[in-house]
């Protein structure tokens, strides 16, 4: 496995996608496991990260590029698909405000 190359974020609403950037990390904000009601903190996806599914929670998502963000902004909230090094964000409204 090539370790350098990046991972793909990509935001998608019902309009289509809205961003799509590369990057080392993604930070996404995921709600509690217990109740999933309420914020449990961040989940941190790297390059080789299992394929999964989850619910983000409201809150900031953020993706970084040799330590330095890349893109920062908040989302209402949504699902995740993490599969083939592609993050994918699925939410309801263009978290950029546009």
């Amino acid at each position: 496995m090539d370790e350098k190359r990046p991972i793909t974020l990509s935001v998608l609403t019902p309009d289509g996608e809205v961003c799509r950037v590369e990057c080392d990390s993604v930070r996404l904000p995921v709600p509690d496991p217990k109740d999933g009601g309420a914020p449990g903190g961040t989940v941190g996806i790297r390059r080789g990260h299992t394929d999964a599914l989850m619910a983000v929670f409201p809150g900031k998502i953020e993706a970084f590029a040799d330590g330095k963000p890349v893109l920062s902004c908040q989302l209402e909230g949504g699902i995740a698909v993490v599969s083939e090094n592609t993050v994918r964000v699925l939410t309801g409204k263009d978290p950029r405000g546009e």
